[in-house]
């Protein structure tokens, strides 16, 4: 047993409580401060632990003291609340993760491995995970499965049933190795399973791949040119969201005076939970997503064989040529003009 007792994960035979990573964490901080942790054993009585610290002058003592206060000062500057969510800011570290985990010492081991790539929050069972994920809007979520008062299966259930979070991705960590309880995660929505004890590496790798996809989403619908259906594959309350979403606006194209807020009030959302929505599906605000389906229109009607931009212009609800022109352009880095002449070359409209 004693060789193994400092090793990450390591549980001794029989023992059926404990994640294995208390004392592996605690060796590790001895270190950071470059000291010295032994396990002494007598036959009987159990174990002790001696642990040797260096005595630390007062040069470096003051160092100590400097680094907890920047440190204190930066977790202080990271959070700022705006209306009734907490958004985070930007030091570097792109993506926010949620960990819902009851067990401190994991909890701890895991927002060590991923705070230095990205913001980490914390929850210990799914009721304060659900308020944490209406607070902060995280770019994902890892979720332990037994927890106490609602567990990782009901809350992953909760995410994704909702449609305003039902974009989260949810990675799952669990004890339990069945094929049956990783087939109850993903019945329940999760996007990713990992049976413990894991390896950091493998973790990151996962995490990695998740916010991958979703931006890889996101790059498909901006470049689908309309025909996102089949470039984007995603979960149903959102595909059905987006759906809606472009035959209301489809439905009101030419009123200039259909706004965001008539959007959301169709779509039966909050401005703010629109624009949310909009921005984790395609990276677009609402009202760039309501200027990106117009456009896409507007394609088809040129494609259709119409060539009077005036035309064309009021049909998809801009009551600017000018204003026109540049939001088409942008969006295929050529003017309707442009657009229309080389169709013209090419398909001799």
């Amino acid at each position: 047993i004693l060789p193994n007792i400092f090793d990450r994960f390591y549980q001794a035979p029989g023992q059926l409580s404990g994640t294995g990573i208390g004392l592996h964490l605690c060796s590790e901080y001895i270190f950071m401060h470059h000291g010295q942790i032994e396990v002494l054993t007598s036959e009987n009585l159990g174990a002790s632990f001696l642990v040797r610290l260096p005595v630390t002058n007062d040069e470096m003592g003051k160092g100590i003291q400097q680094s907890v206060s920047q440190i204190s000062h930066y977790e202080e500057q990271q959070f700022q609340t705006v209306g009734n969510q907490t958004s985070i800011s930007k030091t570097g570290k792109e993506a926010v993760i949620l960990v819902v985990e009851d067990n401190k010492e994991m909890q701890r081991f895991l927002k060590t491995i991923l705070s230095d790539v990205y913001h980490v929050i914390t929850a210990s069972e799914g009721v304060e995970g659900l308020e944490k994920v209406r607070e902060f809007n995280p770019d994902l979520v890892i979720t332990d499965v037994m927890m106490p008062g609602m567990n990782g299966t009901a809350f992953c259930n909760a995410l994704k049933s909702n449609l305003e979070t039902s974009h989260i991705p949810v990675l799952m960590l669990t004890a339990l190795s069945s094929v049956e309880n990783q087939m109850e995660g993903f019945e329940t929505g999760a996007d990713d399973y990992i049976v413990k004890p894991f390896d950091d590496r493998i973790l990151s790798a996962r995490i990695r791949n998740l916010l991958e996809s979703r931006k890889i989403l996101r790059e498909k619908f901006t470049n689908s040119q309309g025909e996102w259906r089949e470039a984007m594959q995603t979960l149903k309350p959102d595909r059905e969201l987006l759906e809606k979403a472009t035959a209301i606006l489809e439905k009101h194209l030419t009123d200039v005076l259909f706004t965001v807020d008539s959007l959301s009030s169709a779509l039966g959302l909050s401005r703010s939970t629109l624009h949310r929505k909009l921005k984790a599906l395609t990276n677009q605000s609402a009202t760039e997503f309501m200027k990106f389906v117009r456009i896409n229109k507007s394609i088809k009607l040129i494609e259709s064989g119409m060539t009077n931009i005036d035309e064309i212009c009021f049909k998809v609800g801009f009551n600017s040529h000018s204003y026109y022109s540049m939001c088409f352009k942008k969006q295929l880095g050529q003017t309707p003009s442009e657009y229309i002449n080389r169709l013209k070359r090419d398909w001799k409209l």
